[in-house]
């Protein structure tokens, strides 16, 4: 929120940063209005920032290029809509928005979201979700075996390489 970007730009913590609120891309709606942000250090700046479009609140998606690497690489920040409080219809449209952003990149692509999905889903080895009936059934494309995007999930490759680590795991009963 706002007031988390303020303390951390006092810190000098978003130079080269950007964030969704505070950059002019949209304007916050109350004082308890949330948006997405990209925090970068060690002199690394993010180019060509842009919003997420088609999600169901303005702001909670940005995406940028990282300049000055040997490659360009898209990042992009997203924080999915809680189903419990929006409903499945608003968090699906939000992964629409987002695979839609994810799909447009031409470099290699880097995506940090909490998705809430590993709490209940918490399977190594993603199985075929419900059809396209379910209403939860983008987030299942999502992390299931063929995803609409070319993306790999970090956290998932470092459990199957550590094994011991997946075991430590608490799992949903």
């Amino acid at each position: 929120n706002q007031k988390a970007w303020a303390a951390l730009s006092a810190r000098g913590l978003t130079d080269g940063g950007v964030y969704a609120l505070g950059s002019g891309m949209v304007e916050p709606t109350s004082w308890r209005s949330h948006g997405a942000a990209l925090l970068v250090r060690n002199g690394i700046r993010l180019t060509a920032p842009e919003l997420l479009t088609g999600l169901p609140v303005a702001g909670r998606g940005l995406g940028a290029v990282i300049d000055g690497w040997t490659i360009p690489v898209s990042v992009c920040s997203w924080h999915a809509p809680t189903a419990a409080s929006s409903g499945p219809m608003v968090k699906m449209q939000g992964y629409q928005g987002f695979i839609d952003w994810i799909v447009r990149q031409e470099h290699a692509t880097v995506v940090g979201f909490d998705s809430n999905h590993w709490e209940e889903h918490s399977n190594l080895d993603p199985e075929p979700g419900p059809g396209p009936e379910h209403g939860w059934s983008l987030e299942y494309e999502f992390f299931g075996p063929n995803p609409p995007h070319q993306l790999r999930d970090a956290f998932r490759d470092y459990l199957l390489q550590h094994p011991d680590a997946w075991e430590a795991l608490p799992k949903p009963e």
